[in-house]
């Protein structure tokens, strides 16, 4: 399930969701939600996830079965979701009231700029969080502020960014303080991926070639698809072109470079092989993009 099959979920059953809602074509907020904004539409059928998500349990409880694994929940705990994992089940106290939101992989890379903190590297990866009452509260300001700040129409989308960076700060902060380095554990396949990721981050701008990144791994480009594959569901290619592909459109949004420039700079052979590259990605051509990319 991506975010835009989540998002469509939650506004056809928005009459039976209490709390407030926000959906637009990016993320979700939920504040003082109730059952109805549960991870799965339907619980019983298992589901991948390819998105993220973030939940606060204010009261009650919530279960889901995340990667085989029960996360029991109750008031003060926090659970962020990352893209990568698999639900296959999705229980909730019918009293239980939430806090929350949801996004999609690519927008959560693009507040990011493309550099995603550790911790939220590996796809498939679960946090659960105890947060202090003081902790909680900030939690909770923050998603109010969000839910605000949404409302108004001439809000700058950085504004709106720079929240969820300060959100995901916050948890990178809680989670290292309360589960210390020495405690974690990473399988070795989980340890190629996130560096996989990390080079292909730094290197994306002059690389798009799998063989280079299988090089540096030390692995043949077989074997690293096969990891890659395995461990998040996404083949390598498809993930060195996707992030590719968002680092061309935060380009298009955010600087004045012509598209000669940023065929350059980003390594194209030519203005004509961006350019199909980038229509082949997004449906739409890199002007159309320019001119309606900032839209949510």
């Amino acid at each position: 399930m991506n975010f835009n099959e989540f998002a469509a979920y939650v506004k056809r059953n928005e009459p039976n969701i209490a709390g407030n809602l926000y959906i637009c074509s990016k993320f979700l907020i939920g504040l003082n939600s109730n059952p109805q904004f549960r991870a799965l539409p339907d619980p019983s059928s298992p589901a991948r996830l390819s998105m993220v998500r973030l939940v606060v349990v204010k009261s009650g409880w919530y279960e889901p079965i995340i990667n085989s694994k029960k996360y029991r929940c109750g008031p003060g705990d926090l659970l962020f979701i990352n893209w990568g994992v698999t639900i296959s089940g999705d229980s909730i106290g019918v009293e239980t009231i939430i806090d929350g939101f949801a996004l999609s992989e690519e927008f959560m890379k693009t507040v990011f700029n493309g550099n995603l903190p550790q911790v939220f590297l590996s796809p498939g990866k679960c946090i659960k969080l105890h947060l202090e009452e003081n902790e909680s509260s900030v939690i909770q300001e923050y998603l109010k502020t969000m839910y605000n700040l949404v409302q108004i129409s001439s809000i700058n989308s950085k504004t709106i960014n720079a929240l969820f960076v300060a959100i995901f700060s916050l948890v990178e902060s809680f989670y290292s303080i309360e589960i210390p380095l020495a405690n974690r554990q990473w399988t070795r396949h989980k340890e190629t991926v996130e560096r996989f990721i990390r080079l292909v981050n730094d290197n994306i701008k002059q690389k798009h070639e799998l063989e280079f990144y299988a090089s540096q791994l030390y692995m043949t480009t077989h074997y690293l698809g096969i990891v890659i594959k395995n461990e998040t569901g996404t083949t390598a290619r498809e993930w060195i072109d996707k992030e590719l592909t968002i680092q061309l459109e935060q380009e298009l949004k955010y600087t004045n470079k012509s598209l000669k420039n940023i065929a350059t700079e980003y390594n194209f052979n030519s203005l004509s092989s961006f350019c199909k590259f980038f229509k082949r990605r997004t449906g739409v051509t890199a002007g159309t993009y320019r001119t309606e990319g900032n839209l949510y």
